[in-house]
């Protein structure tokens, strides 16, 4: 077995954001805050890295399960043997997304409750 080069690696895939959490860049700069979503397309371009890790953590700036592709990049990386993990402040989970989290087998979710009042 060859040894991993990193623990993990982290990927923005999404710099939306649902929330206006005070500490964060998206809220304290939200006039002049740019709002994208990581292609899905230029995502796979990773795959040639992924034998180097343990877990890829899907995680930056922005609200994970805003990206439309989201639940396509899990897929990717776990057929590539990575553990998957996230976190999100979880406004968007319902039954829907929470199933597909569970189908998808995201290995660890945090839930971020900073924004909370």
């Amino acid at each position: 077995m060859i040894d991993k080069i990193w623990d993990w690696i982290q990927i923005e895939v999404t710099s939306f954001c649902n929330a206006s959490c005070i500490y964060c860049p998206h809220t304290v700069y939200k006039t002049i805050w740019i709002d994208r979503h990581l292609e899905f397309e230029l995502f796979k371009k990773l795959e040639s890295y992924l034998h180097n890790t343990e877990l890829v953590y899907l995680q930056g700036w922005g609200e994970t399960f805003l990206n439309p592709r989201i639940f396509d990049m899990i897929e990717f990386v776990k057929k590539h043997g990575c553990r998957v993990g996230t976190t999100s402040n979880a406004n968007l989970i319902n039954r829907e997304i929470s199933e597909k989290i569970v189908m998808s087998k995201l290995d660890s979710i945090s839930i971020s409750l900073t924004g909370v009042d």
